[in-house]
């Protein structure tokens, strides 16, 4: 599996050329695999509407971020609870609700990070939506939309990202947005090597940081240099 992968609903992945001649169904699209390859993201395929974040500040205990910190926010799924257990934030009339629950087991919304991880691998993602809107699914766009992410700067302020991939603030009582929900899936992908080991080159020794999705490049940082491409052996 890989990014960009169209996840069905019969729970197999096919790549965008295998699904444009099959007649299964798209469930998601892979936008992010873990270093292990172990545990991956899915996008939800359909376009929502636009709905209110909440009615009113939040009155439930949540983690909050400063500007800093929130690309490191991970927890969608965590604060995506967080919000569905206020009175206000989480009632079906909210953001929250249409991207969770509404949608069925396992959805929720993206946080910060996850949300820049979608950005990050956006063009094979939006090719991938490229071919669901061939056979007929009215995608998401990444463009003219500022998308909400279920990381809190305070009880009333979400972080958004819009269409340029900045963060802007929108308050939840006056905004409505849209946002593109996620869900965690387990993954068996096997790698010969994994993010932290130390690779010998013929250049020298160094520590992988990033690997490849297909597990047979990566990225390292020399011990003495700056940081270098090396190519893996292959594994298959």
């Amino acid at each position: 599996v890989k990014v960009g992968d169209i996840l069905c609903t019969d729970g197999t992945y096919l790549t965008p050329v295998e699904y444009l001649s099959s007649n299964k169904t798209a469930d998601g699209v892979v936008f992010w695999i873990e270093p292990d390859g172990k545990k991956g993201y899915v996008c939800y395929p359909k376009q929502l509407a636009e709905y209110s974040y909440s009615s009113d500040w939040l009155t439930v205990s949540m983690n909050y971020f400063n500007d800093r910190l929130a690309m490191y926010d991970y927890e969608g799924e965590k604060n995506t609870n967080g919000l569905l257990s206020d009175p206000y934030a989480g009632k079906p009339d909210y953001l929250a609700y249409h991207s969770s629950t509404a949608l069925g087991p396992g959805w929720y919304m993206p946080s910060a990070g996850q949300m820049i991880n979608l950005y990050t691998n956006m063009p094979k993602v939006a090719l991938s939506f490229s071919v669901l809107s061939k056979k007929g699914m009215v995608c998401p766009t990444f463009s003219d939309a500022d998308l909400a992410t279920s990381t809190m700067q305070n009880n009333h302020t979400p972080y958004v990202i819009n269409s340029e991939s900045d963060y802007s603030f929108g308050f939840m009582d006056m905004a409505e947005y849209r946002t593109i929900p996620i869900k965690t899936v387990s993954l068996n992908n096997t790698y010969s090597h994994k993010v932290g080991d130390v690779i010998t080159t013929e250049g020298g020794v160094g520590v992988l940081f990033s690997l490849d999705e297909d597990g047979k490049g990566g990225d390292i940082v020399a011990l003495n240099d700056l940081p270098r491409r090396y190519k893996m052996i292959d594994i298959d």
